[in-house]
């Protein structure tokens, strides 16, 4: 992966949208985002930094976190209304779109404020500095997903 490309929002939906495609990958991510509160676009780029061999500080999360908090809410508000739909219906098709494009713009934000960092050289994978920053408690789901991430190129 090149690192001319850490900065560009679009390869980096372009690669969220290849990872995520992955039936283990999207598993896990749901599991922790449902039990967890950890927002997805984030685990996402955890990743996208491991592929550029790049971590980030428990402070750095802090303030990408702070950063979305808006458009994490107005997420949640899409999921909860979507989950209430018939799959079928062109209602939840419509909310499905609406929630993709919060998605994207969440994560042009993410790439945005990212910019304002100073991404560390690091090889070891930024995953779990993202949870201590969310004050969360290190289980068996989050192990699973850095193994599934670890094992997953794109």
């Amino acid at each position: 992966m090149s690192s001319d490309n850490l900065l560009n929002p679009d390869a980096f939906w372009q690669f969220s949208c290849e990872l995520y495609a992955r039936p283990e990958v999207k598993q896990r991510c749901l599991a922790v985002q449902d039990k967890l509160q950890l927002n997805v676009n984030i685990l996402l780029l955890c990743q996208w930094l491991a592929g550029h061999g790049k971590s980030l500080s428990v402070n750095d999360f802090s303030h990408l976190r702070a950063e979305i908090a808006a458009s994490e809410d107005q997420l949640r508000s899409l999921r909860q209304q979507r989950s209430n739909l018939n799959k079928g219906s062109t209602e939840y098709r419509n909310v499905l779109h609406k929630e993709l494009e919060w998605e994207m713009a969440q994560q042009r934000r993410l790439i945005a404020a990212l910019a304002e960092l100073d991404p560390l050289i690091s090889s070891e994978h930024c995953l779990f500095n993202y949870i201590q920053s969310c004050d969360v408690a290190r289980t068996s789901e989050l192990e699973q997903l850095k193994l599934v991430l670890e094992q997953t190129s794109v």
